[in-house]
């Protein structure tokens, strides 16, 4: 009715656009997520050959360990450094799905990304 998901308003996430709603929306409804829900995602996954490194968050509220494995196990052809951390491990009380990017971070959990970055480029 707005043309955008009213998150602000809500208190849930923040103001998102109608696309990015509907796409968030096509890939839920699908059994794979964004592998299926999205043309070309899976070939695209199995075809990078990179590593990668994936982080998940213990206490993530949108996004389960199971769903996160499934979508860094369609990297096929690449070296996966998949890690799964908790909040207590940082002496946080929470990470969450968004926590990572938040500026808090930059001395706690960003230092992980550009290690791992030193070591692999």
């Amino acid at each position: 009715m707005l043309g955008y998901f009213p998150g602000k308003r809500l208190g849930i996430l923040g103001d998102i656009p109608r696309g990015a709603m509907m796409q968030w929306r096509r890939w839920c409804l699908t059994p794979d997520y964004l592998l299926t829900g999205e043309p070309g995602a899976r070939e695209a996954y199995a075809s990078a050959s990179f590593p990668v490194l994936g982080l998940t968050f213990s206490d993530d509220e949108l996004l389960r360990e199971s769903g996160s494995r499934m979508l860094h196990e369609a990297y096929t052809s690449a070296k996966v450094d998949y890690r799964v951390l908790s909040p207590d491990t940082f002496n946080q009380e929470r990470i969450g799905h968004f926590g990572f990017f938040r500026s808090h971070q930059e001395k706690v959990l960003w230092p992980l990304v550009g290690d791992w970055l030193d070591q692999h480029c």
